[in-house]
């Protein structure tokens, strides 16, 4: 549903805590976008998620919550 959206997502990291190999990422989305019935999308929150460091140094999700840090 969200790929025939056309949409665009904006994402803003707004901090990050590191911890040895676990990192609490913390940021503002917003995902604009229109329906397959011409009605605007638009979906708005903060997020939440957690990444663990690996050991090729990539970053991979443990906890993603994109619903609300509030």
């Amino acid at each position: 549903v969200f790929i025939a959206t056309n949409a665009t997502l904006d994402l803003e990291v707004t901090r990050v805590l590191e911890v040895d190999d676990l990192a609490l990422v913390v940021g503002v989305w917003s995902f604009n976008g229109t329906g397959p019935d011409g009605m605007p999308v638009q979906l708005a929150a903060k997020n939440a998620d957690v990444l663990r460091r690996q050991a090729d140094g990539s970053w991979r999700f443990v906890i993603d919550n994109p619903w609300g840090t509030d």
